[in-house]
């Protein structure tokens, strides 16, 4: 591990073994969505050969850290630990290190392994940049990219005042699926030589079409099935459409979100479209119910008026007193209106 394992103080600093296969832990990352992952911390039977290679009552889970960038300080918005939200948990503004510390705390997981804990991470969805695992985790300059940094570290010893096992991983995330649907908005601009907002509009089925037709792009460019895309909303507009679309496992989101311009670009060219753009779809939150309003104060009680002349007495004929004519109903301005 060599320069990963010097970014981390703990293994820079002191004795502990810092080589992961000395180790019997485990570590994979899953990733529940686009803005969340986790550290899946087991163990394998001890083999013998290494202190640190020892059983699963060991015990040697305390401290997770992570390797990421000044950008990120404070994209964390938090941390669970076996499903639990854990709140000791400290990003390194010197060392640009996340540390989640005292899991030896933690109540016994499933079973009972002191050394079997799933730690998540999740990242602030609102913001613009540093929200995905793909940004958060700073590179490790090895053959693959798409990799943490993550230290794992025992208790520190009362009689050394250290760690003894810090085993330090270049855990992958390269291959590994959302769990979770992601659900994006992709818009472009037609050119005037294709497709327009009028003939999609015009005919459902042609619209259908042209929908299947970029999610056919999509799946292409993505090694992907049809039964993995879905379109939850289309719309159009002078020259501009766009469409939300569901996605599920995607093992990069973020490519989807930089690379959709390259993606449509052959199906641009046939349909007449381009300037593709894609964004994170957050629907909007319900508007909030309006204020009840307050009863009206009781009024007075009128006094009695006096009493008027009759309408006979004002020139009137009470027995055939005019009513008005009925009003005409206000003319019609055209049928509802048409969604762009």
């Amino acid at each position: 591990m060599g320069w990963v394992g010097d970014q981390f103080t703990i293994a820079r600093t002191t004795k502990c073994d810092s080589t992961f296969y000395h180790s019997s832990l485990t570590l994979n990352i899953t990733r529940p969505d686009r803005w969340s992952f986790c550290f899946d911390i087991a163990t394998m039977p001890a083999n013998g050969k290494y202190a640190c290679h020892a059983a699963p009552t060991a015990g040697q889970v305390d401290i997770v850290q992570v390797l990421s960038t000044a950008a990120c300080s404070s994209s964390v918005n938090s941390v669970t630990v076996d499903g639990k939200a854990w709140e000791d948990f400290s990003f390194g503004k010197t060392t640009n290190i996340l540390s989640i510390n005292k899991l030896a705390s933690a109540p016994l997981p499933a079973g009972g392994q002191l050394s079997k804990h799933t730690v998540c991470i999740a990242l602030d969805a609102t913001a613009t940049a540093c929200n995905s695992i793909n940004e958060f985790c700073a590179p490790t300059y090895g053959p693959n990219p798409n990799v943490c940094g993550v230290l794992v570290s025992d208790a520190v010893s009362k009689s050394t005042g250290e760690s003894s096992c810090c085993p330090v991983y270049r855990a992958s995330f390269g291959d590994v699926p959302v769990q979770a649907s992601y659900t994006f908005r992709v818009s472009a601009r037609f050119t005037g030589t294709g497709m327009n907002c009028a003939l999609l509009q015009k005919n459902e089925n042609i619209s259908a079409q042209f929908t299947q037709a970029i999610l056919t792009a999509y799946g292409k460019a993505l090694s992907m099935q049809p039964s993995q895309f879905e379109a939850l909303l289309t719309s159009c507009s002078k020259r501009t459409f766009a469409g939300v679309i569901k996605m599920t496992g995607l093992t990069d989101p973020d490519a989807v979100l930089k690379s959709s311009a390259v993606y449509l670009k052959t199906v641009g060219k046939t349909l007449g479209f381009e300037r593709v753009k894609a964004v994170p779809y957050v629907p909007s939150p319900p508007a909030s119910p309006r204020p009840k309003s307050p009863k009206p104060a009781p009024s007075p009680t009128p006094k009695p008026a006096s009493p008027s002349p009759s309408p006979k007495s004002q020139g009137f004929n009470e027995t055939n007193v005019p009513t008005p004519s009925p009003q005409s109903p206000a003319p019609s301005y055209g049928g509802a209106p048409q969604q762009g």
